[in-house]
């Protein structure tokens, strides 16, 4: 999911420091990769005056600068402050910048850990299972524990699982439903830590055993793929 950061503009003698990511950068590229990278945590508080002032002393970006710091001022939507710097440069394409702008207003005033886990969701959606684990992981480390609602721990939870059906054993996969059930009596978390379990016992599911009854000439491994898809679509409902 990422590219190579060809800078063709200017390099700051000073970096700036990224506090969403830590990491330090030194282009307007650069700041253009992160944003759209991390587009679905960013918000308002990563944009103020030190930003502005770097953009302008560093970059020579002095009308980027003065327009963002307007935004600023008029506590503009992070969508709008957003566009702006990635419309600065021509890193992204314009249709690449016009979707990001359109998933932002569509995920309106979802919370940060909604949005981080929007994130997440559409790795899963795209079959990109390592990613979409890695980042449900992040994000459970990232919140305190005992602070995060309930219901949005079942739900990272339950999708984490899920990616875990693929990239890590039917144990792991099952423990994370059960946890999912615990904190949230879904029936998709509850039916599908329960199908986990006796996949990990090498055991066929009763999804699988319907499937074998009525189609013959079906081998394990493709019972179990047919069984992991059908709980990959419903992963919105758990």
């Amino acid at each position: 999911m990422s590219k190579v950061i060809l800078c063709s503009g200017p390099l700051a003698n000073k970096p700036y420091l990224i506090k969403l990511t830590g990491r330090h950068i030194y282009s307007l590229e650069e700041l253009c990769y992160t944003l759209y990278e991390n587009v679905y945590v960013i918000s308002n508080e990563d944009f103020d005056e030190t930003l502005c002032m770097w953009l302008d002393t560093e970059l020579d970006e002095k009308k980027l600068a003065k327009r963002l710091y307007q935004l600023i001022s008029q506590e503009s939507p992070v969508e709008d402050k957003i566009a702006l710097i990635l419309g600065a440069s021509d890193y992204y394409t314009e249709n690449e910048c016009k979707n990001t702008i359109y998933l932002l207003k569509q995920m309106g005033e979802c919370s940060p850990v909604e949005k981080w886990k929007l994130k997440g969701d559409s790795y899963l959606e795209h079959g990109s299972f390592a990613q979409a684990a890695e980042e449900y992981e992040q994000l459970l480390r990232s919140e305190k524990e005992g602070t995060m609602r309930k219901a949005d721990y079942a739900k990272i939870m339950h999708n984490l699982a899920i990616a875990h059906l693929y990239v890590g054993s039917f144990e792991q996969a099952a423990a994370e439903f059960q946890k999912a059930a615990e904190a949230a009596d879904q029936p998709a978390s509850v039916l599908a830590a329960q199908e986990a379990a006796k996949l990990a016992k090498g055991e066929l599911p009763e999804y699988a055993k319907v499937a074998a009854a009525n189609l013959k000439e079906r081998d394990y491994e493709t019972l179990v793929a047919d069984w992991k898809e059908e709980i990959r679509k419903a992963f919105l409902r758990g």
